[in-house]
């Protein structure tokens, strides 16, 4: 468990100083960054599965909801949304849409 009062993990200290100094076209680049837009690296792969997936009208529902708006705003939305899930993560649930 961390300890707010103790300088935190060289590991966490690292990747911090790693994207502090990283500039525009260099984060687009980063491998290990996730984005499902341009697709996981065979590294990523790895690290997630796709285990479900929701339908639009149920996304649609979901954010209405969350956005408690009386009028409904349309999203534009694949057929499918799948959910990802990380290996190391367990119970996180990650819709590519909302990245």
């Amino acid at each position: 468990m961390l300890n707010a009062h103790q300088r935190p993990p060289n590991f966490l200290k690292d990747v911090y100083k790693k994207y502090q100094k990283l500039k525009g076209d260099a984060l687009e680049q980063d491998e290990d960054i996730v984005d499902f837009g341009r697709g996981l690296s065979e590294k990523q792969e790895g690290l997630f599965e796709v285990t479900e997936w929701m339908s639009t009208e149920a996304a649609q529902a979901v954010y209405n909801a969350f956005m408690g708006e009386d009028e409904e705003i349309p999203l534009n939305l694949p057929d499918r949304l799948y959910a990802y899930h990380h290996l190391d993560l367990p119970g996180a649930c990650i819709l590519s849409v909302s990245l």
